[in-house]
């Protein structure tokens, strides 16, 4: 009798996979009724109504299955598919483990399992999976990605890359593995390597928005920063709503030296996620960058609020009260981190700062030193040395600071043309000389706000900040970069293909009434009660 109904039941799934479903539903339906203590007519039925996306159905067929045969591995696999198909991922979960604790050997079942634990964020479990697959001699190009993906997930990167080369030898296309080649890459810090993979990625699905916030994030670290405001502004047109690419397109355009642009990008970074604290943050740094302090110190406060042991937050915060004077007050904030060990490179040289300013350098000498034994980014790792060779320099130790400060060079890699030094001196003593330039049109702006401390490196211009900012009408704002900003954009506002400074020569009263105009209200927005505010950037 049983022989007999596995052979109408085989029947049954051969009338199916025929296209006959009505006929083999009903056939299925009979054998149900001729035989309901046999539990495959219940599982063949379950099949039935899952190829037809009845999962609540099949569900009810399988739990009866499962009752009249609890062993069999292949119901509850089957039974994880449904529950997976109407959203219950972890019913899914616990019944492909259950499938496969009954036959280790149901390869369906390890799939299964291993692709929900991916799914889920649980790389640890869906590794193992992958292994046992492959040790049962499983070797397809997918499989190896997955492999590749989990140990991404796990921070397991250099084994990823190897997985997934290994599955691009078999696949050369393989979308995912050059997906998640690129982002192992980015990983290592292997920058360019990661940005060729993601474009692969681009140029198979040019409106895939996630790929293009990975390719500027990739670009931004590179510093090929046009690039990188190209591809997150791609990102953006593609998908609006992409917080990412509105954070990393601010940061872009920061490092490019905009100012209003990258406060929009973050503020609607904010708008789209308000929960994400990291863009406040960052919200807070590009404030203090452009001398907002009190808005930034608001901004800071924010997220220690929410977030008391936030790093970036704290040296952050500490900056900005170091910036405004308080040099105690960021001292006593930053403090407490440095000696639980906190390992900040930005922390660590704030405190460093406020050491030197405060007679303390012996005391942060050893922080950075130990800050320094690990590897660090380039440009991290010479601000930390030029940091180091400055606390030196306080102690008397000149001869460890220079060594410092020449090791710090060595780590930025820059490239010092004397002869581009040369000429851009000349050019600025040629178009500022003591004879034409005093006929160029001036503004007509008769602003007192702005105060202008002009000194060279070390003469002694923070010292001059700290005597007029003690004054309760004097805010002293630190280096800001307006002045800068306003040459930069002098030639296109000029329409001359003239660079700055020659383009100078161009220069009409209501282009110069405009960027005094602009300057002045860019210093009164950082003043708050102050009628004076202090700019003392060396290159102004």
């Amino acid at each position: 009798m049983l022989e007999h109904i596995q052979n109408q039941l085989s029947m049954v799934l051969e009338t199916h996979r025929t296209g006959e479903h009505e006929t083999a539903r009903a056939d299925c339906a009979l054998l149900l009724e001729q035989a309901p203590e046999v539990p495959d007519t219940h599982f063949v039925m379950a099949l039935l109504e899952q190829d037809a996306g009845q999962h609540a159905r099949a569900i009810r067929y399988l739990g009866r299955a499962i009752r009249l045969s609890p062993q069999r591995s292949e119901f509850h696999d089957a039974l994880g598919v449904s529950q997976v198909s109407l959203g219950k991922k972890r019913d899914g979960l616990r019944s492909f483990a259950e499938a496969v604790r009954l036959a280790p050997e149901n390869r369906i079942a390890v799939m299964h399992l291993g692709l929900l634990t991916l799914r889920l964020g649980l790389a640890e479990q869906a590794l193992p999976c992958f292994e046992s697959l492959m040790a049962m001699g499983e070797t397809s190009a997918d499989l190896l990605c997955l492999r590749g993906q989990a140990l991404h997930l796990m921070d397991r990167n250099t084994e990823a890359v190897e997985w997934l080369h290994l599955c691009l030898d078999l696949c050369s296309e393989h979308r995912d593995a050059h997906l998640y080649l690129g982002r192992s890459l980015m990983a290592l810090e292997r920058y360019d390597e990661a940005s060729q993979c993601l474009k692969v990625v681009i140029d198979g699905d040019t409106a895939d928005a996630v790929c293009h916030v990975l390719l500027g994030e990739c670009l931004f670290r590179m510093g090929e920063l046009e690039q990188a405001e190209a591809a997150l502004q791609q990102a953006i047109d593609i998908d609006h709503s992409q917080h990412k690419a509105h954070a990393f397109l601010g940061e872009v355009q920061s490092q490019m030296g905009m100012t209003e642009a990258p406060l929009r990008a973050l503020l609607t970074a904010l708008q789209l996620h308000p929960g994400e604290m990291n863009y406040r943050t960052q919200l807070g740094h590009q404030l203090m960058k452009q001398g907002f302090l009190p808005k930034a110190e608001h901004c800071f406060r924010l997220v220690l609020a929410q977030r008391p042991y936030d790093l970036d937050a704290i040296a952050g915060l500490s900056s900005v009260l170091a910036k405004m004077g308080d040099h105690e007050g960021a001292l006593a904030i930053a403090q407490p981190m440095i000696e639980a060990g906190a390992d900040h490179p930005d922390l660590a040289h704030i405190y460093a700062s406020l050491c030197r300013k405060l007679g303390r350098s012996h005391d942060a000498i050893g922080v950075l030193q130990r800050l320094l034994r690990r590897s660090r980014p380039p440009l991290v790792r010479a601000k930390l040395l030029h940091g180091l060779g400055e606390l030196y320099e306080a102690t008397g130790d000149h001869a460890e600071a220079f060594t410092s400060h020449q090791q710090a060079n060595r780590s930025r890699s820059a490239v010092f043309s004397p002869e581009d030094f040369r000429h851009q001196v000349d050019e600025l003593i040629e178009v500022f000389d003591g004879v034409n330039f005093p006929l160029t049109p001036m503004a007509a702006n008769p602003t007192r706000t702005p105060v202008l401390i002009v000194g060279m490196p070390r003469s002694g211009t923070t010292l001059v900040e700290q005597i007029l900012s003690s004054h309760s009408s004097v805010m002293g704002a630190g280096e800001l970069e307006e002045l800068q900003i306003l040459a930069r954009a002098m030639p296109e506002l000029l329409g001359t293909d003239k660079t700055y400074p020659q383009c100078v020569h161009d220069l009409n009263p209501n282009i110069a009434t405009h960027l005094s105009t602009w300057y002045t209200e860019r210093m009164m927005a950082k003043t708050g009660d102050a009628t004076r505010i202090t700019d003392k950037m060396p290159l102004n």
